[in-house]
């Protein structure tokens, strides 16, 4: 994988998408920090339908799923309290802060084992926020913590490539909770769930331009960010590689995207971190297509070919991190038999024909 950009932030207005789930956002009836701020147990209903450890502290672990349990279930109705859904959100959290410093962002393990329990624990704190969803969506919950509950789901959902609740969330996101926003974060998620369908299939665009129909019929994009996601798109389908290297460019989609808020202390910027990850994913995909060509049209090839060749397939080997990403790009063609060293000659390679 390439190296990323660092980030180039605009003077855009600041959006609060995936920011810290602590702060307080806007007006509403109740911010997440309010509520969290609360005695659960002084709460109307703070404590109905919870069990609790022998130091009275709530088990979240294995809370009843609203949607299974029908309120018939010990614990079923528990995350329909607002005051809960606050103490929830902060134990789903404690587990995404430990996730990050085991396994940071955009960092992959080579032992399986390892990469195994990575799964598991995205999965398990999947599980855990669509519970949470469950309560919300339960009680028709609104409000900033509604929002930033969603948000997160659909960032982590992208980070951790795991898109199979991605149309429901982004659905009630953009429908109803998005319904009367003004916030700018809209167009972080709206650019989002654009780049997910565009990398769903390449350069096959026909579910990009559909969820951009769906989408912009409730909000739509300034003519710069357009502009943006259209090129990238066009240049993508048409194998402009240059245009296309430059518009993937996470740097390029900042300039022109709201303004970030600071960084958390513990783990990424969740939108930044989804942005990257798409933007990556749109990167393989047309540095497949390049390779196909390539494979195509040349036998063999050399350390006379390395530089033109990775800049083809949009790896910048003037940085050490680019440079051993092309490498490890080679190895693993050699590992799919698509290429072959060249007998006798060091550091030449014979393309396979299959």
């Amino acid at each position: 994988m390439p190296p990323r950009n660092h980030p180039a932030h605009g003077s855009a207005p600041t959006a609060s998408i995936g920011g810290p789930w602590r702060r307080g956002r806007g007006n509403g009836s109740a911010s997440a920090s309010t509520i969290m701020n609360r005695n659960p147990g002084s709460s109307r209903g703070g404590s109905r339908g919870t069990s609790s450890n022998a130091h009275g502290r709530r088990d979240f672990e294995y809370i009843a799923s609203v949607s299974r349990s029908s309120g018939l279930d010990k614990d079923g109705d528990a995350l329909k309290d607002p005051a809960i859904q606050v103490e929830y959100r902060a134990f789903v959290q404690g587990k995404l802060d430990a996730y990050w410093k085991r396994f940071p962002v955009g960092q992959r393990s080579s032992d399986t084992e390892v990469e195994k329990h990575r799964k598991e624990v995205e999965g398990n704190i999947l599980i855990q926020l669509r519970k949470l969803r469950e309560g919300i969506s339960a009680m028709k919950r609104s409000d900033e913590f509604a929002v930033e509950v969603y948000e997160t789901s659909l960032l982590l959902s992208l980070i951790f490539h795991s898109t199979g609740n991605l149309a429901s969330i982004s659905s009630h996101l953009i429908r109803n909770l998005y319904a009367r926003s003004a916030d700018k974060a809209v167009f972080w998620t709206v650019v989002l769930v654009q780049l997910q369908a565009l990398a769903d299939r390449g350069a096959s665009q026909k579910q990009f331009y559909q969820a951009r129909r769906d989408m912009l019929k409730n909000h739509s994009l300034d003519d710069a960010l357009e502009s943006w996601i259209l090129g990238l798109a066009r240049s993508l389908h048409r194998n402009e590689g240059v245009r296309f290297e430059t518009l993937s460019r996470t740097s390029a989609a900042l300039e022109l995207l709201p303004k970030r808020p600071p960084t958390p202390e513990v783990g990424p910027d969740l939108a930044v971190a989804a942005l990257e990850e798409l933007l990556d994913d749109l990167r393989e995909h047309a540095r497949r297509s390049a390779w196909a060509v390539f494979r195509t049209s040349y036998r063999e090839f050399g350390p006379s070919s390395r530089s033109w060749l990775a800049r083809m397939l949009l790896f910048d080997i003037d940085s050490p991190a680019g440079s051993d990403a092309f490498d490890a790009w080679l190895a693993r063609s050699e590992q799919q038999g698509e290429i072959a060293p060249k007998s006798g000659v060091e550091s030449h390679w014979m393309v396979t024909k299959r």
